[in-house]
């Protein structure tokens, strides 16, 4: 387990996952946490759903970290190439809530 920063491109409040780790070669599993003071918090005060397609995007590419990983070296970026399903119920996403988020390699 470790935090997302070590191992995604991305920087400061653009960094949503929390922690990451990899179970196996081909399994990432992040966590993240809606929170109400970043950049993508909506009027209703938590997260609109159309960012868990971004989360799913950091965990892939914390994915590539995670295996990439060298002391020192910045992380390459890590590309989500699509979606095929995504379907939310949830008007938006509520501040405090907690996620878990995998990626697997097909």
């Amino acid at each position: 387990l470790s935090t997302a920063a070590q191992h995604v491109p991305h920087e400061g409040d653009a960094v949503l996952l929390s922690s990451v780790w990899a179970e196996g070669e081909l399994r990432t599993l992040g966590r993240a946490q809606v929170a109400a003071d970043t950049p993508f918090t909506d009027a209703a005060g938590g997260w609109p759903v159309w960012l868990l397609v971004e989360l799913m995007a950091q965990v892939v590419a914390a994915g590539a970290g995670i295996r990439e990983f060298r002391p020192g070296v910045r992380p390459r970026l890590g590309l989500l190439l699509g979606v095929r399903d995504f379907r939310c119920t949830l008007p938006h996403l509520v501040t405090g809530t907690e996620l878990l988020v995998e990626a697997a390699l097909a």
